[in-house]
């Protein structure tokens, strides 16, 4: 897989913090919108939770992509799973009600070398888009 152009661009956020990941290796590329809960939760705590869960999902999943004895649809249910555990009873959303907690939008794509083909993934609003042979994310 050859990445062509990686662009990310900070949204309209306070003070600049981007609340998106964008990541790539050898074998994948990955976009997460993160997405500050609809709270009365203090808007810079809301910044700072999306950030932190973005990066985690992020994580997550980079660490697990270039590993095929897994599918996609594993890696990604795993990341999830892990989130799970990390935010659980004693993460930083201990408290909160659920309508206060970050969530973010994913998409992802993977070279399958064995089956020679690309696998994907979305969840939420993001988009994969191929054109003559040409991936976007």
């Amino acid at each position: 897989m050859i990445i062509i152009k990686c662009i990310n661009i900070p949204g309209e956020v306070e003070e600049g913090v981007n609340l998106d990941i964008v990541g790539v290796n050898t074998r994948a590329a990955w976009v997460i919108d993160g997405a500050t809960p609809l709270t009365a939760v203090k808007p810079r705590k809301a910044v700072e939770l999306t950030r932190e869960f973005a990066e985690r999902l992020g994580s997550n999943l980079s660490g697990h992509l270039l590993d095929e004895v897994y599918s996609l649809k594993e890696i990604v249910e795993f990341a999830h799973r892990k989130l799970v555990e990390e935010y659980g009873s004693k993460g930083s959303l201990r408290g909160l009600p659920l309508h206060a907690y970050p969530s973010a939008s994913l998409a992802v794509i993977r070279y399958d070398s064995k089956a020679e083909r690309i696998e994907y993934a979305v969840i939420g609003d993001c988009v994969v888009i191929e054109k003559q042979g040409i991936i976007s994310l």
